[in-house]
């Protein structure tokens, strides 16, 4: 009977959920000052916050608010989830031109959004599609 019954759950067809914010892994961390989704965030020394240089050298990760897969520290309390490797939404601005598929997002002057990287320097990742004109996600 175990047989049967396992046989059924494989050939029976099952619901499937899926996750649309991100699909990256997230780990928890103490964020300092408010974060909304998709903001990039920078260790400073031993900090986490949004960052707020262009090209910046301490890029963390990028602010997720449902993750797909969070790695948490229960002992931390008010702890944020940060993706740091993955595909997350990240809050962009055309400070730098138009961000089109394939461009490198980088920090930007503005706190936790990016910009089209012009130059060489640090970069959060490469654009999967084009971003809407002014601020978008």
């Amino acid at each position: 009977m175990p047989l049967l019954i396992l046989l059924m759950l494989l050939i029976l067809p099952m619901p499937v959920a899926a996750q649309t914010a991100g699909q990256g892994v997230a780990v928890s961390v103490l964020v300092v000052g408010e974060v909304v989704d998709g903001d990039i965030v920078c260790n400073y020394t031993g900090e986490i916050k949004r960052c707020n240089t262009a090209y910046d050298g301490s890029i963390y990760g990028v602010y997720v608010a449902e993750p797909a897969l969070a790695l948490e520290n229960l002992s931390l309390t008010d702890a944020k989830t940060v993706a740091t490797s993955g595909k997350a939404y990240v809050r962009v601005n055309d400070g730098n031109g138009q961000i089109k598929k394939g461009d490198y997002v980088t920090s930007s002057s503005t706190a936790g959004v990016g910009q089209r990287a012009t130059k060489s320097g640090y970069v959060i990742g490469t654009a999967l599609e084009d971003a809407d004109e002014g601020e978008s996600k």
